[in-house]
């Protein structure tokens, strides 16, 4: 069970103090925790004379509440929060929006910026599994943006052949009539566009930041 509070301070005598604290508490059962909770909250407002913040403070499964971005999977296991992803996603459909004109090698050290500062704090999550995921839907995302940026068929053929492509396979792909997001997902598009060829164009992938965070501590 888990006791999260989120305590905001007093500010007197003209000093200024951290707007918010935050604690978990994890007892056995529902009833110790509501129990527990209620004991804090009186010591907390009572008797050092702070506020709690009801609407963020509850008594609950650790896997049904985040803390700090983080939420539990499992009996111990740290994971990364829904709403942490949400945001995650959120970001990166910012940064590859193809209406925003930018070359691709600006758009990659972007989003790799982003997404190395993003890992870096969350390097203790302990499900690789969503990191890989999370890597498959950013480079579908990035070839959304190439894709679009081949405008002409033609051009289309001719940048599916220069990466390897067999010409019928590329003709099939360059003179499609369906949805960027779908054509995106053709094997020859992917496998043209692979998670290799974007490395190398600077687009490194959270799973791999994951094990160098990991390797290094």
């Amino acid at each position: 069970m888990r006791r999260e509070s989120h305590v905001r301070f007093c500010e007197g005598g003209g000093v200024r103090l951290p707007s918010a604290t935050r604690r978990n508490v994890y007892v056995r059962s529902r009833r110790a925790g509501e129990r527990v909770m209620g004991a804090m909250v009186r010591f907390i407002t009572a008797t050092l004379s702070l506020r709690v913040n009801e609407a963020k403070s509850a008594v609950d499964e650790p896997k049904k509440r985040k803390f700090l971005g983080y939420t539990f999977h499992g009996r111990s296991k740290l994971r990364i929060a829904t709403k942490s992803i949400e945001r995650l996603k959120a970001r990166v459909r910012e940064l590859t929006r193809r209406k925003v004109s930018i070359s691709l090698e600006d758009r990659l050290a972007k989003l790799s910026q982003y997404l190395t500062g993003w890992m870096s704090y969350f390097r203790l999550t302990e499900a690789p599994s969503v990191l890989r995921d999370l890597d498959k839907w950013i480079r579908h995302r990035v070839r959304v943006c190439i894709w679009s940026t081949w405008k002409l068929p033609r051009t289309r053929m001719r940048k599916l052949e220069a990466l390897g492509a067999r010409r019928d396979e590329a003709w099939k792909s360059a003179m499609s009539r369906r949805g960027r997001w779908f054509i995106t997902m053709l094997q020859t598009v992917s496998t043209a566009l692979s998670a290799k060829w974007l490395r190398e164009q600077g687009l490194q992938s959270l799973s791999d930041r994951w094990l160098q965070l990991k390797s290094a501590s």
